[in-house]
């Protein structure tokens, strides 16, 4: 005989658990709305900000920078000593953003400016801390600090190209007519990198223009055609004009495929009446090469009104018909 199943009671006095509801936690505002949430922030959010994310980091120090906020200096030298660990400042943005600020309120901190310039951050051959020791390198100009040309001469023998061209950027802001040697030196020993070469020159220029044109011009006849072809290219982004009959020499004694390669742009980029006119003149020629050549560069140009006219005057005046076509074909 089977027994009746029994069926487990309630306890009549207990009652299913009920569990309160749980209340989503508040998402943060997107980083974006963060970080544009900083341009009209108090004091106190902007220190909260400097103790967060790099990007707030880097967006706060912006803005402390910008509007001469000295309260929070220590918190700018603070903030700097904690993103020295990589992880938190993966791309050395905020550390940046920390020099330029801590140096537009000229206020000196060796644990920030001194520090920085020892700063590495190698990831996959580049060196993301670069940005950091040019940033105080010229924080040691801005500061009138001694050591400043050391500082810069060491920089412009970095391992990194951006470093060596901050450094070449950095001199000829100092003002300083004597740190021109450093310049002139890095000139004449040359650099791997075109970008470098072009700084240095620039810098110079603003050094000493007067003495530092004729030196550029020196080196046109340097066995080195690459960094021949980058200082002529840089004297006519100066608009050194003074320098047109030299870079005129320079550019007809290139090898025919040099010529077509660089061709006479860097009088083209003299932007000056007389090299336009010697331009168009070797427009007018009946060597192909110098004609396509002179023409390419002036051509660089004509989206300006004037130079499309003057272009257009020299093609039309080519007395052969076949070079005419092919000079219309190429500045079309």
């Amino acid at each position: 005989m089977r027994l009746p199943t029994h069926r487990r009671m309630r306890h009549p006095t207990r009652r299913p658990t009920r569990h309160p509801t749980r209340r989503p936690m508040p998402k943060a505002p997107p980083i974006g709305q963060r970080i544009a949430a900083l341009k009209q922030a108090p004091v106190e959010a902007l220190r909260a900000a400097l103790a967060d994310h790099w990007l707030l980091i880097a967006a706060a120090a912006q803005r402390v920078g910008d509007d001469c906020l000295y309260v929070l200096a220590d918190d700018l030298v603070a903030a700097f000593a904690r993103m020295a660990e990589y992880k938190l400042d993966p791309n050395c943005t905020a550390r940046v953003a920390l020099v330029i600020a801590l140096d537009a309120l000229d206020r000196w901190h060796d644990e920030v400016f001194v520090v920085g310039l020892t700063a590495r951050v190698i990831v996959e051959d580049d060196d993301r801390a670069a940005r950091i020791r040019v940033a105080c390198g010229l924080a040691h100009v801005h500061h009138g600090r001694d050591d400043a040309l050391d500082v810069l001469a060491r920089l412009l023998h970095d391992e990194f190209t951006i470093a060596r061209a901050g450094a070449a950027r950095a001199i000829g802001a100092s003002g300083r007519r004597d740190a021109s040697a450093l310049l002139r030196y890095k000139l004449l020993v040359g650099d791997a990198a075109p970008e470098v070469i072009e700084e240095v020159v620039a810098a110079l220029m603003a050094l000493q223009r007067e003495r530092a044109i004729p030196f550029c011009i020196e080196l046109l006849g340097t066995k080195d055609v690459v960094r021949a072809e980058i200082i002529a290219l840089a004297l006519g982004s100066n608009r050194a004009t003074e320098a047109l009959d030299a870079l005129a020499t320079w550019s007809s004694q290139l090898r025919p495929t040099d010529r077509e390669r660089l061709g006479f742009l860097p009088i083209a980029l003299l932007r000056d009446d007389a090299a336009n006119a010697w331009l168009v003149e070797r427009i007018g020629s009946k060597f192909a090469p110098d004609a396509l050549a002179a023409a390419r560069a002036l051509a660089t140009f004509k989206s300006d009104p004037a130079i499309a006219k003057l272009l257009d005057e020299a093609i039309s005046a080519q007395a052969v018909p076949a070079l005419r076509t092919q000079l219309r074909a190429l500045v079309s």
